[in-house]
């Protein structure tokens, strides 16, 4: 097996094609982020790897998701570099659609000092997280990196390989 090549063969490919305008590709991401609301989020740490379903909202650039708790909180606590992907139903050759997405996570709780302000910036009412029993944590994701697939930017005359690398 040649990892090396199988490993190398979309950033060479990627090289060749047509991308899609920044402020365009940026306007496609939000727009399926937006119509969209289920990922796949992977964490990880050491030799463990959980990789969990979980509703989304899309605000202000950034991934919000909450949760009640589990294995995830674990490994977000000593790993903040996470993976997330978005997909919807593939129906054969030229009908992919998807996000792969590489971020950093933002862990809140209640009890964090900045719990209540986080939200209110991401537009979300504070108390009505601060009460909930159990109480819910929030994870907001900060994409680092985004690959979209889509088999309708061929129609446009792009390739249905785009990616996008936010600046630091």
């Amino acid at each position: 097996m040649d990892y090396t090549y199988a490993n190398n063969f979309w950033q060479e490919r990627d090289a060749k094609t047509k991308r899609m305008p920044r402020e365009q590709l940026l306007q496609q991401i939000a727009l399926f982020l937006k119509k969209h609301n289920t990922c796949a989020l992977a964490t990880g740490f050491g030799t463990k790897i959980r990789c969990t379903t979980l509703a989304y909202q899309y605000r202000k650039g950034k991934i919000c998701i909450f949760s009640e708790g589990g294995e995830k909180f674990g490994l977000l606590e000593h790993n903040k570099e996470v993976a997330l992907t978005i997909a919807e139903p593939y129906h054969g050759p030229g009908t992919a659609k998807g996000l792969q997405i590489e971020g950093t996570a933002k862990v809140l709780g209640p009890d964090d000092a900045d719990f209540a302000s986080h939200l209110t910036e991401l537009g979300y009412p504070p108390e009505r997280f601060q009460k909930m029993n159990p109480p819910l944590f929030c994870i907001i994701i900060s994409p680092k990196h985004i690959v979209f697939i889509h088999g309708d930017f061929k129609k446009e005359g792009y390739s249905v390989r785009q990616s996008l690398t936010y600046n630091a």
